[in-house]
């Protein structure tokens, strides 16, 4: 009787530990690191009996809002409106008759960067205008700063030494940053006030900043001074790398 109740227990025991190990949950901290067939990093609440249920590059959103303006976030099962918030709110609510509050505390600044390369001037005429990004409305735009990697070069019809950028709000606008030299020395632009655009230069600037109420195009202009940039399909310029990143609050 006793060496039955023994092998019944040691059955029991060895029952719990398969289905132990065959757990359909598999613990957050197990999934860093890793990635998808693609390579792309993965995040997730949570992975089902062992498949990759759930489960969205990392990469797919970085920066990405929805239409009112918040931070998107992933959970089981895709994406998710929820808003980002601190733990520890810089303000303390409020509490009083006819006081609501709306929004205790979510974090809505963001930095956006962008890599232009030559291949993105095509313009048969000596100005070419490329629109790096949108601005949703009711923003900030806190912070501007560039970096020329690699200088612009023609390679025909147009002269390297005559090259320029400037960015601002729409095409030709100089808002965000001063014309600079595109074809001379590398470096850093938007570190000195004779840089900024005519709305972030430190007497211009409200709040540290300018504020659009409504969605804005931010368009790079590049400039010849002489020729043509492209012929309309292909660039007339032989090398160039300029980065560009862009930060901003958005109110919601």
């Amino acid at each position: 009787m006793i060496r039955r109740l023994l092998v019944a227990c040691l059955v029991a025991a060895a029952m719990a530990v398969a289905l132990m190990a065959q757990s359909p949950l598999t613990p957050i901290m197990s999934l860093a690191g890793r990635t998808d067939s693609t390579g792309a990093l993965m995040t997730a609440s949570s992975v089902y009996s062992g498949s990759q249920t759930g489960l969205i590059p990392i990469g797919q959103l970085q920066g990405r809002t929805d239409a009112s303006g918040n931070l998107l976030v992933t959970f089981q099962s895709g994406v998710s409106t929820t808003t980002l918030a601190s733990t520890s709110a810089a303000i303390t609510s409020g509490s009083a008759t006819g006081l609501t509050i709306s929004n205790a505390g979510s974090v809505r600044t963001e930095v956006y960067k962008v890599n232009v390369g030559p291949t993105a001037f095509v313009c048969a005429a000596v100005t070419c205008d490329l629109t790096i990004g949108t601005l949703p409305a009711n923003t900030w735009v806190t912070n501007v700063t560039s970096q020329l990697v690699t200088t612009f070069a023609c390679s025909a019809t147009c002269t390297t030494s005559t090259l320029s950028f400037v960015l601002g709000k729409g095409a030709g606008g100089s808002e965000y940053l001063a014309t600079l030299d595109a074809d001379a020395a590398t470096g850093i632009f938007g570190d000195a006030d004779a840089e900024m655009g005519t709305l972030l230069t430190r007497a211009a600037a409200i709040q540290n900043g300018t504020f659009t109420a409504t969605s804005q195009a931010v368009v790079l202009r590049l400039t010849s001074g002489t020729g043509n940039i492209g012929n309309g399909t292909v660039t007339n310029l032989s090398q160039g790398s300029f980065f560009i990143w862009i930060t901003t609050t958005t109110l919601q």
